[in-house]
């Protein structure tokens, strides 16, 4: 890693670093924001229990008020009040028992007693001018007294009593016309706030009930932080790879262009790059190498055409077929074909050139010129080499087709006739002996027998070196003839679908197409190990389409290869050019255990039919 790179981590670093502080922050606040927040919750839950037992104290009061008080046995646990003015304090029923009168007040002192021996809520009725000294407010209750101006207000908070946190609230008493009765001597009239009345409610309860929130909220901000803390570190590790990533892609792009710049300035062909504005803009040293010229010489197309074509009408051609290629719209022509010009050169020297023109995407043009001239005079060459092969090539096959003319009539004006005179002779030899002498009849006899098959072979093999028949007889007897001939001598099946051959070519081509198919089933016999033979002659379009297919072993065509290059496969070498001297393309198909097909068309010299 260099220096730079080096840097740029060490910056991504502190980034990072500072993200992964900053979303810890984040974390931390909102669980301190939430932790307040239960605390509130928790604070206004204890609130609006100490209401609604606000409210039913008022209930209860209002109601003992709306009864003029309450009459009560008196015992342990209700006792006359002593700070109760009235005629009627205690009375006595029939059966003797006492009764006392408890009043609003002292009824909510005796029920604020009974819920704190039992519950952990405190409920104090408390005035600034308490009747009864128990009434005193503490000084938490006495600044609320203080506080109160109309009715509906209210104190609250969380403050200690007897070393447990509560949630204290206050509201005022409200004198109402029930209450004239016993507080009107102290001046109080309707409507006065006379005092108040207090709940406390225990804190520590509703806090043990929030604490699997609490436990939960960290649970929850501990894994959230570090799901962020895991996603920083995975965003971190993922941005580093791109950026390596990039890096490598920009290193690997310097070295593209490198090597795009080596190709170019080292190509074997010469390249020049051409603006939308035709000006051109680059020519490497092939270019100026074959042809002489530099952007000085040729700054622009018109310049180019000036002197790389100066012949005017080559020129106009040349422009039109550059127009043509260059004005087609891109969806019709992906791809521009190469194109060959004759160009002059600096030195005044014309060269064959061919062209590459590939539009790029921004409208400018890349051009390559491949220096062909010695490949075409190569060609040229070669074109009239391979032209004076087959010119000797089919005078060789004449002047054996002519040779075997001359051994065939030769075999058969000659050697049949002297055979035929020696059988005559073995003949007499056998009728000019004794009875007697059997032996010599015998050997006489298989004498003259041999040498009937000798002629016969004779007639073979004249009639294989020239057919009679085809001279005879014409085209389609004598393929018929050879094809039964093969049927017999091989057991081969031939399947035969012939269109009439006769009169349709010049004598010489009827002997082509005949040692065509004499070759065929030749190599059918010799190397097919076939069992069946398709034979079609088809007219069509002014010539004989036809096709011999057998279903023998087949080849592979790279073992025909191997056997041409080795000398051997000279059967198929003799066909092939015999189809050439016609014109025309030997067409073979096959491969290892699917037979072999050949196709070839033999073009007509006359209509068929006709008679020369």
């Amino acid at each position: 890693m260099n220096h730079p790179e080096r840097l740029m981590f060490v910056q991504l670093n502190r980034y990072i670093w500072a993200m992964a502080i900053f979303w810890s922050l984040i974390v931390f606040l909102s669980l301190t924001w939430n932790w307040i927040h239960s605390e509130l919750n928790v604070q206004e839950n204890a609130r609006i229990q100490a209401r609604t037992a606000y409210q039913k104290d008022i209930l209860y009061r209002r109601w003992n008020s709306l009864h003029g008080g309450v009459f009560v046995f008196v015992g342990r646990h209700a006792t006359p009040n002593p700070y109760l003015s009235a005629e009627e304090r205690e009375i006595m029923t029939i059966s003797g028992r006492r009764l006392a009168l408890i009043n609003p007040a002292y009824m909510l002192r005796m029920i604020y007693d009974l819920e704190r021996a039992s519950t952990d809520i405190r409920g104090r009725i408390s005035s600034l001018k308490p009747i009864r000294p128990e009434n005193a407010p503490d000084a938490w209750e006495a600044a609320a007294l203080r506080g109160f101006r109309i009715e509906g207000q209210e104190a609250s908070g969380i403050a200690t009593i007897d070393g447990t946190e509560y949630m204290r609230l206050m509201r005022p008493l409200v004198t109402e016309r029930s209450c004239l009765k016993c507080h009107e001597k102290e001046g109080y009239k309707e409507g006065d706030i006379r005092g108040g009345i207090s709940v406390s409610i225990a804190m520590a309860p509703l806090r043990a009930a929030l604490k699997p929130y609490r436990v939960a909220l960290i649970f929850g901000h501990v894994l959230l932080w570090l799901f962020g803390c895991g996603g920083i570190g995975l965003a971190a590790s993922r941005l580093r790879r791109q950026i390596r990533q990039r890096k490598a892609i920009e290193g690997a792009l310097r070295e593209s262009e490198e090597r795009s710049r080596v190709l170019v300035e080292n190509a074997p062909f010469g390249l020049s790059i051409m603006r939308p504005d035709q000006r051109f803009e680059y020519f490497n040293p092939k270019f100026i190498e074959t042809f002489g010229y530099t952007l000085a010489d040729i700054p622009d197309k018109t310049a180019w055409f000036e002197k790389a074509y100066p012949n005017p009408g080559y020129r106009d051609t040349v422009r039109k077929i550059w127009t043509a290629d260059t004005c087609r719209p891109m969806g019709d022509a992906p791809e521009i074909d190469p194109k060959t010009f004759t160009v002059r050169g600096n030195d005044g020297r014309d060269r064959v050139i061919r062209f590459r023109n590939v539009p790029l995407k921004d409208g400018r043009q890349l051009l390559t010129y491949e220096d062909i001239s010695k490949q075409v005079a190569a060609e040229d060459a070669l074109r009239r080499s391979e032209e004076n092969l087959r010119l000797l090539s089919s005078g060789l096959l004449a002047a054996q087709e002519k040779e075997r003319r001359r051994i065939a009539y030769a075999l058969h004006d000659e050697l049949a006739q002297d055979l035929a005179v020696l059988t005559i002779e073995v003949k007499c030899i056998e009728e000019g002996l004794s009875a007697d002498q059997t032996g010599l009849r015998e050997a006489c006899r298989k004498t003259h027998l041999h040498i009937i098959d000798i002629i016969e072979n004779t007639r073979r093999l004249s009639q294989g070196l020239s057919p009679a028949l085809l001279e005879d007889l014409g085209l389609s007897a004598a393929i018929r003839r050879m094809i039964e001939d093969f049927s017999a001598q091989t057991g081969i099946d031939v399947s035969l679908e012939m269109a009439d051959m006769d009169h349709c070519f010049r004598p010489e081509t009827e002997v082509i197409v005949y040692r065509i198919f004499q070759e065929a089933f030749t190599n059918i016999r010799k190397h097919a190990e076939a069992t069946r033979v398709t034979v079609t002659v088809v007219l069509e379009d002014g010539e004989m389409t036809i096709s011999i297919a057998d279903n023998g072993r087949g080849f592979r065509p790279q073992v025909f290869r191997n056997r041409r290059c080795s000398g051997k496969g000279l059967g198929l070498i003799a066909m092939e050019e015999r189809v050439r001297m016609l014109g025309r393309t030997l067409h073979k198909s096959s491969d290892d255990g699917k037979g072999m097909r050949l196709v070839f068309a033999a073009p007509l010299d006359r209509a068929c039919g006709e008679v020369p």
